[in-house]
């Protein structure tokens, strides 16, 4: 995620944009402030979050990874 450099936002302004992203999957700032699990605002910006298994299941389903692509040979 890139911020603007002139004026930069302040580290509580980055954090809570990280926030939002989380909270549209998981439906809930709440929650998503609870997952963050990682965060950077320095040279490079990002985060990560821990979306455990049923959070996963709820948001993606059911549905069995494509396992007959041919990652040797995409095309």
């Amino acid at each position: 995620m890139e911020f603007p450099t002139d004026p930069k936002p302040s580290e509580d302004e980055m954090i809570n944009s990280y926030v939002k992203i989380i909270a549209i999957v998981l439906e809930s700032e709440e929650e998503a402030k609870k997952k963050v699990c990682s965060v950077s605002t320095t040279t490079s910006t990002g985060f990560g979050f821990l979306l455990w298994n049923q959070t996963r299941q709820q948001w993606v389903g059911d549905k069995a990874p494509d396992t007959s692509k041919n990652l040797d040979n995409p095309l």
